[in-house]
């Protein structure tokens, strides 16, 4: 069954896309695709039909909205054309196309003079332009299709994503010792998860499948409060103490008029679908554990890196992503005493001590399995924060493209360089002479691939220095290849694998991190040499991996030969200042590079002899 949900950035689009993911043994007969503004522009009729000609659905299920109810006092026909036009176009397509139809409406369509709960066969009457314009959706869609549409009005919507009225409540919070919220005005709260999950269940059901006439149901959480209620509730479970001051509809006045009464009856849908509806005070109590849960958790592997590590925790003090994050910091076995000095300075970082230095991708899981988060992000220790919005924008674009498995931004050395972003799998583009003949000979399509002027690009793979990814899917990909990789190459076969599952990888161009490329690893030429000969040994490695026959052979003696010679330049070239760092560390690498040449025939395997149980 493919399943269009439009809404993707708002409220219940989300919600419908976390259910569908924390989930998804549920729904494994189904095809989601999540669209929102960048696919399907509801203010233009053109920009939805265009989208429909190139797509069909077997369900339609429309979360979007034009929800600013005092701006849509001054925006009538905007208002209108996303809550009334694009419909009766969604529903038009779906009634041509035999596809079905879940549309969100809302409470706001009764006037409230009533102390009952609205049951389906009410009479509407808005009071407010957004209300009429809602109406006005409904309607469309009921004389448009007479059969398999389905209406569903809610109420005070809320959740963990975007804004709404739990989230003003904490923000206000923050700065203000008193508050007076409206006490007059009746309703029940939904949580959006909730009403998510009625739908996802409703497509679920056996009825679903089978044609049924157009109906609506109401569906909002059980009980009744006032905003002011809702308020104290939502102090009184996250322990905020506030002065919070009751005041009437007209102390408050808005340029759209308000329902003093809106309370929703939900016998209809609890008998059809066999459900049992949670009370808004328990459902408010989820949502704000899921609020104030982690949602993203970042990943360092250190090994002796403390100067840089230290730097980096830093810029995380300077410029606080705004998401609930944790900092998990794995240290590689250092040895040098350091360890629990450090740890003690830096209180708000958890702390893990490997059992030895094990490896950059042994490293990354140990913290991985150590986790809370929704996400994981990895960083190298030198990748240091200069923008506040940088975490946050990359973990807003994750969560709003489930398409993309790894996202990644653009990082730049101290001076300013950004690093290289175009990459390739083909393993022989890991040889910089073949690669610059290959980019030459293909240049008009590489630039058109990778234009310029764009802020988001698809790259084959992305560094392992900054690298997010969402922890379920992570562990569903298998992981970090820790039995193969000791230091290097990881991020390409990391990648490999999201792309295996049908997933792409994007590069943030318009979002930067500082990276000292190296710079965790230049502390003595011993260090650099092992680092160095390490790039060498996970090249092989990869093409091990990944390619076979006479390919691999080829490739594997090109390696060789374009190794040592090209190693064997640089110690030459520094040879006349043999006193410097610089010479040494080449000729340490040069030694470092054939004495892996040499015991890999011997040892029987491409892989470092540094890797864990090898």
């Amino acid at each position: 069954m493919r399943i269009l949900v439009t809404g993707k950035t708002g409220q219940l689009g989300k919600s419908i896309q976390e259910v569908v993911a924390s989930s998804a043994q549920n729904y494994l007969g189904y095809s989601f695709t999540f669209i929102g503004r960048d696919e399907i522009d509801f203010s233009d009729n053109i920009s939805i039909s265009e989208y429909f000609e190139r797509n069909s659905f077997d369900v339609i299920i429309n979360c979007a909205a034009y929800t600013q109810v005092d701006k849509a006092e001054g925006q009538q026909e905007l208002a209108n054309q996303i809550n009334h036009l694009a419909v009766g176009q969604l529903a038009y397509i779906a009634q041509q196309s035999n596809a079905k139809l879940i549309h969100i409406s809302t409470d706001y369509v009764f006037d409230g003079n009533t102390t009952n709960p609205y049951i389906e066969l009410d009479v509407p009457n808005p009071i407010n332009i957004y209300a009429k314009t809602k109406l006005l959706g409904e309607q469309v869609v009921q004389n448009t299709m007479s059969s398999n549409a389905l209406i569903i009005r809610s109420a005070w919507l809320y959740s963990q994503y975007g804004n709404n009225f739990v989230d003003t409540m904490l923000k206000l919070a923050q700065d203000k010792d008193e508050l007076k919220i409206v006490s007059d005005q009746i309703g029940t709260p939904t949580y959006a998860t909730d009403l998510a999950t009625i739908i996802l269940h409703i497509i679920n059901n056996k009825d679903f499948t089978r044609n049924f006439a157009t109906t609506t149901y109401h569906y909002s959480s059980m009980g009744q409060c006032s905003w002011y209620e809702f308020s104290k509730e939502i102090f009184s479970i996250c322990k905020i103490k506030l002065n919070i001051i009751p005041i009437t509809t007209d102390e408050y006045p808005t340029l759209a008029k308000r329902a003093l009464y809106t309370v929703l009856n939900k016998d209809k849908i609890t008998t059809k679908f066999n459900i049992t509806i949670p009370t808004w005070q328990s459902s408010l109590k989820e949502c704000l554990v899921n609020t104030n849960s982690i949602s993203l958790s970042v990943i360092i592997v250190n090994y002796k890196s403390w100067t840089v590590l230290q730097q980096c925790l830093d810029s995380f003090k300077q410029f606080p992503p705004k998401l609930n994050f944790e900092i998990i910091i794995i240290d590689n076995d250092s040895k040098d005493g350091k360890f629990d000095d450090f740890a003690k300075f830096n209180p708000t970082a958890k702390f893990i001590k490997n059992s030895g230095n094990n490896g950059f991708s042994n490293g990354c899981n140990l913290g991985a399995d150590n986790a809370k988060g929704e996400y994981l992000l990895f960083l190298n220790p030198d990748v240091i924060l200069t923008d506040k919005l940088a975490i946050d924008s990359m973990f807003e674009f994750a969560k709003n493209n489930t398409e993309v498995g790894i996202v990644s931004c653009r990082t730049i050395d101290p001076k300013g360089r950004p690093e290289r972003e175009i990459s390739f799998f083909n393993p022989w583009l890991t040889i910089g002479w073949i690669r610059s003949i290959y980019k030459l000979i293909n240049k008009s399509k590489i630039q058109a691939r990778f234009l310029e002027n764009k802020s988001l690009w698809y790259p084959d793979w992305v560094a392992g220095s900054v690298i997010l990814i969402q922890t379920q899917f992570f562990n569903q990909i298998g992981k970090w290849e820790q039995d193969n990789y000791w230091m290097y190459y990881e991020d390409v076969d990391l990648c490999r694998k999201v792309k295996h599952h049908n997933k792409t990888i994007a590069l943030l161009r318009d979002v930067e991190l500082q990276h000292a490329h190296g710079g965790s690893s230049r502390r003595n030429p011993k260090t650099t040499a092992i680092t160095r000969s390490e790039v060498v040994t996970s090249s092989h490695v990869s093409v091990q991996a990944h390619t076979q026959g006479l390919n691999r052979i080829a490739l594997h003696s090109t390696l060789i030969i374009n190794t040592l010679i090209s190693w064997l330049f640089r110690v030459l070239f520094t040879l006349p200042i043999f006193w410097k760092t610089a010479f040494k560390a080449n000729l340490l690498t040069f030694i470092a590079i054939i004495y892996y040449y040499f015991n890999a025939p011997i040892r029987k395997t491409w892989k470092s002899k540094r890797l864990k149980n090898n």
